[in-house]
């Protein structure tokens, strides 16, 4: 089932004489939580956001039965991403999706993998969420644009990181009537934008 799209569970049972009452319970690991109880046979969840079981008890004057069932919600992937600079280029990006997702580095629309100059390791983080980091040894231009994309079944989400120098002038200053044009501080900046 689709992650925020209601959903109903029936609870089918045979029995003799007839049940005198439902309950419905979520199971958090060892934990019950009850959820509803009375003559309803059906549940209806409402904002599924996550795999989670449920537990049905049907009782009558003769005792009671139990049956449980998993909700596996699917999503498309979420995505974030960071990156830092010093000497070399290091970006993270993680997403998390179930289908578990699939990550990718590009470099202004280019996919980029390991090579002399980048170094590309990918980890699985459970059974939802894989995170990436890059590193990239060489500098990279004003209109270069490192994007991380992540896809499963259900859609695709990427992260955009942009650098571009960016100049400072500290103003001037007049000495004997003559303007003092000062150097220009430059410095490096690092816009960060997602795409979904």
């Amino acid at each position: 089932m689709m992650e925020g799209r209601p959903v109903t569970l029936t609870c089918s049972t045979d029995a003799k004489p007839a049940v005198l009452n439902f309950t419905w319970y979520k199971e958090t690991g060892s934990q019950l939580e009850l959820l509803q109880t009375g003559f309803t046979h059906t549940y209806v969840v409402s904002n599924p956001t996550h795999s989670t079981r449920y537990r049905c008890t049907a009782q009558n004057q003769h005792g009671q039965h139990n049956a449980t069932i998993e909700l596996d919600a699917q999503f498309a992937p979420k995505i974030s991403s960071s990156c830092n600079k010093s000497s070399v280029i290091t970006c993270v990006c993680e997403a998390h999706g179930n289908p578990s997702p699939k990550l990718e580095w590009r470099r202004s629309g280019n996919v980029l993998t390991n090579s002399t100059n980048t170094f590309i390791r990918n980890e699985t983080l459970g059974s939802t969420s894989s995170k990436s980091i890059l590193t990239i040894h060489q500098p990279l231009t004003d209109t270069d644009v490192l994007q991380c994309f992540s896809a499963n079944t259900l859609g695709t989400a990427s992260a955009s990181q942009r650098f571009h120098p960016v100049t400072r002038t500290s103003g001037t200053e007049t000495q004997g009537g003559i303007p003092n044009l000062q150097e220009p501080d430059k410095t490096t900046h690092l816009d960060s934008y997602c795409l979904k």
